[in-house]
């Protein structure tokens, strides 16, 4: 039996007045038992939040972004109106 048996043997025991007596290193068990369940559920909580978080970055980065339904060229403004030749730039008139 392991240990894990034993102790769950001891704790259904309490229950009974015919039980056998507790051995020397049963609180240490029952702290051993304490601390494991404890960090399985700092480990479910940990995961539980990381997720979360994960969801809503992604939630909140794909509702936040203006992109265009449709794909679209990209506007661009100089090229449009503007002359964009060296003589325009600089202002000179010929």
């Amino acid at each position: 039996m392991t240990n894990d048996d034993n102790l769950d043997d001891l704790l259904a025991g309490l229950r009974d007045a015919s039980s056998r007596p507790a051995s020397a290193g049963f609180m240490d068990e029952v702290w051993s038992r304490a601390g494991e369940m404890s960090a399985r559920r700092d480990g479910r909580t940990r995961l539980t939040l990381f997720a979360s978080f994960i969801v809503i970055g992604l939630g909140a980065g794909a509702t936040v972004t203006r992109a265009p339904l449709f794909a679209e060229p990209p506007p661009y403004v100089f090229s449009e109106e503007a002359s964009l030749s060296p003589a325009a730039l600089l202002h000179l008139h010929p």
